[in-house]
C-alpha cells in the first residue's frame, strides 16, 4: 500500500467573511424556513394510522401460539405527533393496550394475556381488531388480525427405504412430515409449521437433526445413512418431527436387516482330523492323511470364495497353498468347510493355518489360526486295570462285566479299536477310550481268579506301540442280600427319629446287608419325595460275619406324596440287589391353633390312704383317653410330649405332687398314661386337683401339625382314713390318762425294781468266783504231763522208776489241794456276801420277816410229798420274785417291788400301744384294750399258779431245762464238774485224759455263767424288755 507524503509548505491563509456575505446567508435561511413551514405543519397536524398488527406466543412465531401460553399482541402506530398513548390504542374498542414505546418509524404498542405467566386457550383460530383513537376519542384507524392456537402434534411417516437387506452400502430413507394446528374448523389447512426432524437409534449410535423451519404444513425429503452406522443384523431407525411451537411427534421406526460384516471363521471349530482325532502331535518325517475342518458363519456366504493356505503342515506340497475348500451348510447361517491334505511335519512348534472368504454382499474377511504341534514317539502306558471295585489289594469284577484301565498317553491319544485286552487267549477291543483311560465292556470273565493283560498289538493313533501290563482279578457273580430296612424321618418337628417324614425333614434309612466279599456302595431312589434324588448316596460299615450296616441320610423332603423308596445295594464286583418299600411323606399344617382332640381321664386308685401318707410315696396312674373331635377327619398322634402337672393342694413338706411322668406316648397312641407320685405327707386335706399339660403333634388330611395342640387333663384325687398321729378327743384322753398312770409312784417302783434286778445279778457274780479254780488247775496239768513223761511204761531205765513214784505222789496231793481250795473259796465268798445277798434274794430275812418266812416255808414243806424232794422241799420251788402274793407272805421286799413293777409294765404296755399303734399307726383302740386285758389276765393267773407248789416245782425244772438249752456248757459243767475230784486218784501212767476233760468243762461252765450274769446286768441297766423305759424315751 502506498502512502502520501506530508507537505511541509505553509498553510494557506483564511479570510473572515464580510458583513454583506453574512446578511445574504441569513436572508436565504429565512426564505427556506418560510417555504418549509407549511409542509412541517401539515405533517405535525396530520391523522395517525395503524401500520401493522401481530400476535404470538412464547415461541415468537407471528400468528401462532401454544394451547398453554402467554399471548402478546403488538400494533405499530404511525402518523402521530409524538408517542402514541396506550389509551389511544385499544383491542376492539374498549381494552387499552398495556404499553407504547417510541421507535424509529413511530410507536410500538403491546398488550399481554394474561398480564403475567400463562393460561390455557382453546385450540382454534382467534381473530381480533386493533383500533386507534385520537385525543378526542375519535377513531383514527383500525386493523384486524388473528392468532392460531396450535394444540395438535405433528405427524411423521417413512415412505420408502432403498434396501431392506443392506450390505456394504448407503441406505436412503424417504419420509413425509405433516403439521396441523387443531381439529376446529377454523384450523383447516392451517398450522404452525415444521421446525426440525430428528433421526436416531435406541443404542445412541447416532442422533442426527435436520433443520426445516418452514411454515408449510407438509414437508417431504430423504435421509441417507451408511449401513455401517447400524449394528449387524436386524436394525431399526427411529424419527420424530417438531413443529414451530415445539410440539414433537411420537417416535416412529422402520426396521431392516444390515449385513456389514464379512464371513466369520470360528476358531474353536478348527480341527486337523486324523482317524477321527484332532491332531496336535506328529511323528517326525511320517505322512498322515488329514482333514482340515473349520466352521464359517455368514447368512450370505459365497462358498466359492472360501480358500485355505496350510503350507506349514506340509512345506513341500504346493497344493495346500490357496486351496479352495468344500463347504456344506451344517446349521443356521453356519457352513462347515474341509480340505484333504497330507500332513507331514518335521519340526515341532507353532503352525499357521490361513483362511479367507467373501459373502454375496461383498463383505470380505480373513482369519489366521495357529496350532502347536508336538512330536509323539512313545505309545500308551497302562497304570492299572480295575473291575467294579476293590477290597484292599483285591480287584473284583463280574462275569461278562466291564474293566477299566488307567492309562498315561502323552501323545495323540488312543482309538478303542486299537487298544486290545488279552483274556483267556482272546483279543477284546476297548469299548471306548479317553485321554487317560479305556473301558472294555462284556469281557468274557469266569467265576474265580482271572488274569488279564494288554495285548502287544495295542497302539496309539499314530501307531506307537503300548507297553505291556497284566492284572489279577477276582470274578464274583453273587449279589448282596438285603436283610432288613428301616426308614424313618429325621430332625423334623419332634427333633428325634420317627415313623413319619414331613416336608423339611430328612429321610434316614438303615439297611442290613449280607455280602461275602466287600460292599461297593448303597443308594436310594427318593425322587418321589425329593427332586434330583434318584440316587441318594449312603455309607456302609463292616458289622462282622459278612454283615454290613449301611446308612443313608437324604436332603430335606420337598414334596408331600405317596411313593416308593427303591434301595440298591452293590458289592465291589458290581453285583447289585434292590429293595422297594412304599412310603408316604406329609405336608406341614402351619395353623397356629390346631384342634383335633378332646380328652377324658380315669385314675387308679381314685383315693389315697392318709395313714400311708407319712410312710410311703403313694402313686396314682391316670389314663388319658383322646377322642377325635366331631367334624374332623381321622387324625393320628405322632408325638405326645409332657409339659408337667400342677396341683392346687400343698403338703407339709412342699408341693404335694413330687413328680409326674408320661408313659404309653408312642406315635399312634390315644391312651397315654400319667404317673403321679405323691410325696410323703400327712395329707391333711380332702382332695387335690391336678392339671397336666400334653403337647400333641398330629397327622391329619396328609398334613403334620407344626404347632403342638395343647390338651389340658384334669384329675382329682381324694383321701380316706385319718392321718397318722391324729386321733379324736376321747382317744387322746385315754392316751393322756394311761401316760399319767405310768408316772409318780409307779415310776419310783420301776427304779427300785431295776436296782433290785441289778443287785441280784451282782450276787450271782459273787457266787461265780469259783473260776479261780482254773488258775490252780494249771499246776495240776503241768504235774500230770511230767508224771506221764516220767512214768512211761516203755522206759527201761531203773532210775526212772523212783522218779515216777515221786511225781505221782506230788500230782495227787496238788489235785486234792486244788479241789479242796475251790470248795473253801466258795464258802468264804458266800460268808462275805451273805448279809446282802440273802436279803436281795429273800433267802434268810432277819427278825420278824425271817420268822414269817420260816413259818410259811414250814407250812409249804408240810404238804404231802415235800420230804421226797430234799434240798428244801416244795418251798425251794416257790420264788417270791415271781409271785407278789408269796413275796408278801414271806416278807420279801424285793419280790414285792418286782411284782408291782410287773403290773406297772401292763399300764406302760397299754400306754405305749395307744401312743404308737393308735395315735401314730391309726390302729383301732380296741387292739390296745384287748392287749391290756390279755396282759392283766396273764398277770393274775400267773400269780395264782405261782402259789401252787406243784406248778412252781414244774416251773423251776422247766427253767433249768431252758437254761441248759440256752447255755450247754453250764449244763454240762454242773454234771461233769462234780466228778473232777474223783479223777485225782486215777493212775496217770499212760494218760491224763479224764482229768483234762473234766477240768475243761468245769472252767467253760464258769466262764458261761460269768458272761450270762454280766449280760443280765447290762440288760437291767438298759431296760431291755421294759415298756416303761421305752415309753419314757418316746416322751
Amino acid at each position: 500500500m502506498s502512502s502520501t507524503p506530508i507537505s511541509t509548505s505553509p498553510l494557506p491563509r483564511v479570510r473572515a467573511p464580510s458583513l454583506r456575505t453574512m446578511q445574504q446567508f441569513f436572508a436565504a435561511f429565512i426564505i427556506a424556513l418560510v417555504i418549509s413551514l407549511p409542509f412541517y405543519a401539515a405533517d405535525v397536524f396530520a391523522d395517525g394510522a395503524i401500520g401493522s398488527v401481530a400476535a404470538k406466543g412464547k415461541d415468537n412465531v407471528n400468528g401462532v401460539m401454544r394451547a398453554t401460553d402467554g399471548l402478546v399482541i403488538e400494533a405499530a402506530i404511525t402518523g402521530l405527533a409524538g408517542t402514541a398513548l396506550p389509551s389511544q390504542v385499544r383491542l376492539g374498542t374498549s381494552q387499552n393496550f398495556d404499553t407504547c414505546s417510541r421507535g424509529m418509524n413511530g410507536s410500538l404498542c403491546r398488550i399481554r394475556f394474561p398480564p403475567s405467566g400463562e393460561q390455557t386457550f382453546d385450540a382454534k383460530e382467534m381473530p381480533f381488531t386493533v383500533t386507534l383513537f385520537d385525543e378526542s376519542n375519535a377513531t383514527l384507524d383500525s386493523k384486524p388480525g388473528s392468532v392460531l392456537v396450535d394444540g395438535a402434534k405433528p405427524t411423521f411417516a417413512f415412505t420408502s427405504i432403498s434396501s431392506q437387506n443392506a450390505g456394504n452400502e448407503d441406505i436412503t430413507f424417504s419420509y413425509t412430515a405433516k403439521d396441523t394446528a387443531c381439529q376446529d374448523s377454523s384450523c383447516s389447512g392451517k398450522c404452525s409449521g415444521i421446525r426440525k426432524v430428528e433421526f436416531f437409534t435406541l443404542d445412541n449410535a447416532f442422533n442426527d437433526m435436520v433443520d426445516v423451519n418452514t411454515r408449510s404444513c407438509t414437508y417431504s425429503s430423504t435421509y441417507v445413512k451408511p449401513a455401517s452406522s447400524f449394528a449387524t443384523g436386524q436394525a431399526a431407525l427411529f424419527a420424530r418431527v417438531t413443529d414451530m411451537v415445539g410440539q414433537a411427534s411420537n417416535p416412529l421406526s422402520i426396521t431392516f436387516a444390515v449385513d456389514a460384516t464379512g464371513p466369520l471363521f470360528l476358531p474353536d471349530s478348527m480341527k486337523i482330523l486324523y482317524r477321527g482325532k484332532d491332531l496336535s502331535y506328529f511323528v517326525p518325517g511320517k505322512s498322515f492323511p488329514a482333514i482340515v475342518q473349520v466352521n464359517v458363519t455368514d447368512s450370505a456366504l459365497n462358498a466359492n470364495t472360501v480358500v485355505g493356505s496350510f503350507q506349514d503342515l506340509n512345506p513341500a506340497d504346493a497344493s495346500v497353498r490357496n486351496a479352495r475348500g468344500r463347504c456344506a451348510s451344517t446349521g443356521p447361517n453356519v457352513s462347515t468347510c474341509t480340505w484333504n491334505i497330507n500332513l507331514r511335519i518335521s519340526t515341532a512348534g507353532l503352525k499357521q493355518l490361513i483362511f479367507n472368504a467373501s459373502d454375496s454382499k461383498g463383505n470380505y474377511e480373513a482369519a489366521t489360526f495357529v496350532r502347536t504341534f508336538t512330536a509323539d514317539t512313545t505309545g500308551p502306558q497302562v497304570l492299572s486295570i480295575a473291575g467294579a471295585g476293590s477290597a484292599g489289594d483285591t480287584l473284583f469284577a463280574r462275569p461278562m462285566g466291564s474293566l477299566q484301565a488307567a492309562i498315561t498317553e502323552n501323545g495323540a491319544g488312543m482309538l478303542p479299536g486299537e487298544m486290545l485286552l488279552s483274556v483267556q487267549g482272546q483279543q477284546v477291543a476297548a469299548t471306548n477310550c479317553t485321554a487317560t483311560s479305556c473301558t472294555w465292556d462284556n469281557v468274557p470273565l469266569t467265576e474265580g481268579a482271572e488274569e488279564v493283560s494288554i495285548s502287544s498289538s495295542s497302539a496309539d493313533i499314530l501307531g506307537n506301540k503300548a507297553l505291556s501290563f497284566s492284572q489279577a482279578i477276582t470274578v464274583d457273580s453273587r449279589a448282596p442280600e438285603i436283610r432288613k430296612v428301616i426308614i424313618q424321618g429325621i430332625g423334623g418337628l419332634t427333633g428325634v427319629p420317627s415313623d413319619f417324614a414331613a416336608v423339611g425333614d430328612r429321610i434316614g434309612i438303615l439297611v442290613n446287608v449280607s455280602e461275602e466279599t466287600q460292599m461297593g456302595g448303597i443308594t436310594a431312589d427318593l425322587s418321589d419325595f425329593i427332586p434330583n434324588a434318584a440316587a441318594a448316596q449312603g455309607t456302609c460299615e463292616n458289622a462282622g460275619t459278612n454283615m454290613f450296616l449301611c446308612t443313608i441320610v437324604s436332603d430335606p423332603v420337598e414334596m408331600a406324596a405317596t411313593g416308593t423308596v427303591v434301595i440298591t445295594a452293590s458289592d465291589a464286583a458290581g453285583n447289585s440287589a434292590t429293595f422297594q418299600k412304599p412310603m408316604q411323606t406329609y405336608g406341614v399344617d402351619t395353623s397356629t391353633a390346631p384342634n383335633y382332640w378332646s380328652s377324658s381321664v380315669s385314675c387308679s386308685p381314685q383315693a389315697l390312704d392318709r395313714e400311708l401318707g407319712p410312710l410311703i410315696e403313694q402313686r396314682v396312674y391316670c389314663t388319658v383317653m383322646l377322642y377325635r373331635r366331631s367334624g374332623q377327619t381321622t387324625p393320628k398322634t405322632i408325638d405326645i410330649s409332657f409339659a408337667g402337672c400342677t396341683g392346687d393342694g400343698a403338703g407339709s413338706n412342699g408341693n404335694l405332687i413330687q413328680s409326674a411322668e408320661l408313659f404309653n406316648a408312642k406315635p399312634g397312641s390315644t391312651t397315654p398314661l400319667i404317673k403321679l407320685v405323691f410325696g410323703r405327707d400327712s395329707l391333711k386335706i380332702n382332695e387335690v386337683s391336678t392339671s397336666c399339660k400334653l403337647n400333641i403333634l398330629s397327622i391329619a388330611n396328609g398334613m403334620v401339625t407344626q404347632t403342638p395342640e395343647t390338651e389340658i387333663v384334669h384329675a382329682t384325687t381324694q383321701f380316706y382314713n385319718n392321718p397318722l398321729g391324729t386321733v379324736d378327743e376321747s382317744v387322746q384322753a385315754k392316751i393322756d390318762e394311761a401316760m399319767e398312770k405310768t408316772r409318780g409312784v409307779w415310776k419310783l417302783i420301776g427304779i427300785l425294781s431295776k436296782i433290785s434286778k441289778i443287785a441280784q445279778q451282782v450276787c450271782s457274780i459273787f457266787k461265780s468266783l469259783k473260776d479261780l479254780d482254773g488258775y490252780l488247775s494249771t499246776g495240776v496239768f503241768a504235774a500230770e504231763k511230767g508224771a506221764a513223761a516220767l512214768c512211761n511204761p516203755l522206759s527201761s531205765i531203773t532210775t526212772l522208776g523212783t522218779a515216777c513214784t515221786s511225781a505221782e505222789a506230788a500230782r495227787k496231793a496238788l489235785c486234792n489241794a486244788q479241789q479242796t481250795k475251790s470248795t473253801n473259796t466258795d464258802k468264804g465268798i458266800q460268808n462275805y456276801a451273805n448279809k446282802f445277798c440273802n436279803w436281795v434274794n429273800c433267802e434268810q430275812n432277819p427278825g420278824i420277816l425271817g420268822d414269817m418266812q420260816k413259818g410259811i416255808t414250814g407250812m409249804v414243806n408240810s404238804l404231802p410229798g415235800s420230804q421226797l424232794l430234799g434240798g428244801g422241799g416244795y418251798a425251794s420251788a416257790l420264788n417270791p420274785h415271781k409271785s407278789i402274793v408269796y413275796a408278801i407272805l414271806t416278807g420279801c421286799i424285793p419280790g414285792i417291788i418286782e411284782g408291782l413293777d410287773r403290773y406297772r409294765q401292763i399300764d406302760c404296755l397299754y400306754a405305749d400301744c395307744l401312743k404308737t399303734a393308735v395315735q401314730q399307726d391309726n390302729l383301732p383302740i380296741e387292739v390296745c384294750e384287748t392287749l391290756k386285758d390279755q396282759a392283766t389276765c396273764k398277770y393274775v393267773m400267773g400269780e395264782i399258779f405261782a402259789l401252787i407248789p406243784f406248778v412252781a416245782l414244774f416251773d423251776k425244772y422247766a427253767g433249768m431245762l431252758k437254761d441248759a438249752l440256752s447255755d450247754p456248757f453250764s449244763a454240762v459243767g454242773l454234771g461233769v464238774g462234780a466228778l473232777c475230784q474223783a479223777t485225782c486218784s486215777m493212775p496217770t501212767f499212760g494218760t491224763s485224759l479224764p482229768y483234762t476233760i473234766c477240768q475243761t468243762f468245769k472252767v467253760l461252765s464258769k466262764i458261761g455263767e460269768m458272761v450270762k450274769k454280766v449280760q443280765g446286768i447290762i440288760q437291767a441297766v438298759q431296760g431291755k424288755g421294759d415298756y416303761c423305759s421305752k415309753l419314757e424315751e418316746s416322751e
